[in-house]
């Protein structure tokens, strides 16, 4: 039996997860359950899964920064958004624990230390992500030329940047092709979700920021693709469902069935594919930027992002405020000779809030 915890058990991510557990309750064995607030909900997973180890983060924030709470874990899934799964990601590192992650801050504020942390401790870092899912299978059998993400396009990948400049966070969390949390939502809409990504595979695959790309692909069919030197590229198509990523960070590299409905090519007929229109999307520029640059960049725009997302949801700022706030923020703190510590990413945030929220939204408030 593999020991299952959960970070976010309540999320997207999480409930996907748990869904996984129930299909395969033989397989697996829930054995630590965390949420952020929902009590009621974290009650009545631990009775249904009969865990014991149930963590609220609002009650006790510290405690998933306690590498010791994973010891019953043989993988621990962290599904938790934004800046707050970095040092759970670290804890979960420094335990005996495998670490299979969707949050994506972690790698992108602090993938130097963290993929140094997981070399120490001889593990890998197991992405759950169909793009990075898909690029891990994918990598045996030649010498790797490019890494090349595919991308949704978001809410806004048919509207004109006129159309993008006035729409509301509403319009941004309609997503085509997925249900996911509100905030990633709209990172997909700005192409920061595609930029982290590619920050992310730097980090997870050792290849460098410049042979690393995007492509939108609006079927969301084919999960990214690995070029080799010999003119040939390996993919994986199936429809757009974390089941499978999921299922594979558990269990990798065995693969288990899953729930997915087969691929109907004849019906789907066309796959489309298009290059990223970054005028349009300019988060997706400034995020390539940060990921040749390297230093703490990447937790700058991570922080920034996660602040500028906030923003427009409460409507303070406009949807291309988003990357004026993060490019602020970069051009005020951005230092490519520093390398980022989990520990030191609290300072880091409360100092960009700061900044920002005394100084930048005042330019580009509606």
């Amino acid at each position: 039996m593999i020991r299952v915890g959960v970070l976010g058990a309540s999320g997207s991510i999480g409930t996907q997860t748990l869904d996984v557990v129930r299909r395969y309750p033989d397989r697996f064995v829930v054995s630590l359950l965390a949420v952020g607030s929902r009590r009621d909900r974290l009650n009545a997973l631990g009775e249904e899964f009969g865990c014991q180890r149930l963590i609220s983060a609002v009650e006790n924030p510290q405690a998933l920064h306690n590498p010791d709470l994973y010891d019953e874990c043989d993988v621990v899934v962290n599904g938790i958004g934004g800046i707050g799964g970095i040092q759970p990601s670290r804890a979960v590192l420094e335990s005996g624990a495998q670490l299979a992650t969707a949050n994506k801050e972690c790698l992108v504020a602090c993938g130097d230390y963290l993929m140094t942390l997981a070399r120490s401790k001889h593990k890998t870092i197991i992405p759950i992500d169909s793009e990075h899912s898909t690029i891990a299978r994918c990598l045996e059998g030649g010498t790797v030329k490019r890494l090349l993400l595919t991308a949704s396009g978001g809410a806004f990948r048919s509207k004109t940047k006129e159309e993008i400049a006035v729409a509301k966070a509403e319009a941004a969390l309609l997503h085509p092709n997925w249900k996911m949390g509100e905030k990633i939502t709209i990172d997909c809409a700005t192409m920061a979700n595609k930029g982290m990504e590619l920050i992310e595979a730097k980090h997870l695959f050792g290849i460098p920021a410049e042979a690393i790309d995007v492509v939108v692909h609006p079927e969301s069919i084919v999960h990214s693709l690995v070029e080799f030197t010999d003119g040939t590229m390996k993919a994986a198509l199936s429809y757009p469902d974390m089941a499978i990523p999921i299922q594979y960070a558990l269990t990798a590299p065995q693969t288990l069935e899953t729930d997915v409905k087969p691929l109907d090519l004849a019906a789907i007929g066309s796959l489309r594919f298009e290059k990223p229109d970054e005028l349009r999307f300019p988060c997706l520029t400034i995020a390539k930027e940060v990921n040749k640059a390297g230093g703490n960049t990447g937790a700058v725009f991570a922080i920034a992002d996660e602040i500028a997302v906030a923003l427009y949801r409460s409507g303070t700022i406009g949807f291309y405020g988003i990357n004026a706030v993060i490019q602020e923020a970069l051009d005020r703190f951005a230092d490519r000779r520093i390398t980022v510590e989990p520990a030191g990413i609290a300072g880091m945030e409360e100092e960009v809030r700061e900044y920002t929220l005394s100084t930048t939204v005042r330019r580009f408030t509606i």
